[in-house]
């Protein structure tokens, strides 16, 4: 409710994921003149009971409407969703295009209301995906550097996100993207590192200029390191 503290009397949509839907906070949206449209978990309350999944084919949905005018769908795909709507007629109906089993695409019927959660919900539904696929949070006990933690995860994803939006970039998938970045970062500590090791050892100092590689010598490849085999003399 603080978040559209600005929007009562104004006959606004406002979408939603499952996080925050229920049928009591779009009724009190609903008497503020503001439209409702999202994803809901079943085991909310004040929520009347569908037909079974094992009864629903792919593309069917079943629905009921409240006397306040919400209307609660279970849409199967590959599995059921369950959405809530303010906005929608139960009997409006599209398609969406699907993958099969054997990798082909069709379309399956659904209703509208599906369509327009997915055509307005997408880029938060897309930027938690791509946040997810090489989360860096671990568990800490200092709280804040997970706070600290996701921000850049949050940053690195939009940047991404913004990536792709420009024409004429070369095509990075979301693991080279970040692979570029934490190359980029830590170049020039990597240098550093190599040539102080590098100015470290006499023999080595003249070549720091024309090495990018880390020397180890010799005497300590082949004679200092404990898991050579012992030189022993032919029998």
């Amino acid at each position: 409710m603080d978040m559209v503290e600005n929007l009562p009397d104004k006959n606004h949509t406002v979408l939603m994921d499952n996080f925050f839907a229920s049928y009591n906070l779009f009724k009190i949206l609903k008497d503020n003149l503001m439209y409702v449209v999202g994803t809901v978990n079943a085991s909310r309350k004040n929520l009347p009971k569908l037909k079974d999944d094992k009864l629903i084919l792919r593309g069917e949905y079943d629905w009921k409407i409240s006397n306040t005018g919400i209307v609660i769908y279970k849409w199967k795909d590959n599995k059921c969703v369950y959405l809530l709507s303010s906005l929608h007629s139960p009997k409006d109906t599209g398609n969406v295009n699907r993958k099969s089993k054997d990798g082909t695409q069709k379309f399956v019927s659904c209703p509208n209301v599906l369509i327009d959660y997915h055509k307005n919900m997408n880029f938060v539904d897309n930027f938690d995906r791509l946040n997810s696929d090489y989360k860096l949070d671990r568990k800490s006990m200092k709280w804040y550097l997970r706070l600290i933690v996701h921000f850049v995860e949050s940053a690195i994803t939009n940047a991404f996100i913004i990536y792709k939006e420009i024409e004429n970039m070369p095509k990075l998938s979301n693991k080279d993207f970040h692979r570029s970045i934490y190359n980029d970062i830590l170049a020039n500590k990597v240098i550093s590192i190599e040539n102080k090791f590098l100015l470290s050892t006499p023999k080595a100092r003249p070549s720091v200029k024309s090495s990018k590689k880390l020397i180890v010598l010799e005497n300590i490849r082949y004679k200092s390191s404990a898991h050579q085999p012992n030189q022993t003399h032919p029998t």
